[in-house]
């Protein structure tokens, strides 16, 4: 299993292995923003896309920014997928746990289905819910 930091200038390249599942992950977990608007962002920078990869395929791919949430210096997850997580999961929260230190960060964020906590409270001891999303049909 291999961590990847995309480069912006390999982003073209990378999306089209990516792109189906991020649309997946949004119809099944609607957020502010497409998928579209989401490799706009990667494109520009302002996001960052890190996958992990076994040789053959992507497992897991994720988009990152630095940006203030609640008041602290965070590494906020805006989008993630993947598949055998059980594989790489680890490995994952180590790799972006080192890119969010180098970039500043002292907190990892992410707003995502109410089914991540459980995952999320087993690697993360002193996982906190600081905000909920809720949405009402009128």
């Amino acid at each position: 299993m291999t961590p990847v930091l995309v480069p912006v200038e390999e982003v073209d390249k990378v999306w089209p292995l990516v792109a189906d599942s991020f649309v997946k992950c949004l119809e099944k977990t609607p957020s502010y923003f497409s998928a579209g608007e989401a490799w706009q962002q990667c494109r520009s920078g302002s996001a960052l896309l890190i996958v992990i990869h076994d040789e053959e395929r992507v497992l897991c791919s994720s988009l990152w920014r630095f940006e203030p949430v609640c008041g602290r210096n965070a590494f906020n997850c805006i989008l993630w997928t993947g598949e055998r997580t059980n594989e790489w999961f680890e490995l994952f929260v180590q790799f972006v746990t080192d890119v969010a230190k180098l970039g500043g960060a002292d907190v990892l964020t992410g707003t995502g289905r109410i089914g991540l906590v459980h995952r999320l409270k087993t690697k993360f001891k002193g996982l906190k819910i600081a905000r909920a999303s809720y949405l009402v049909e009128i």
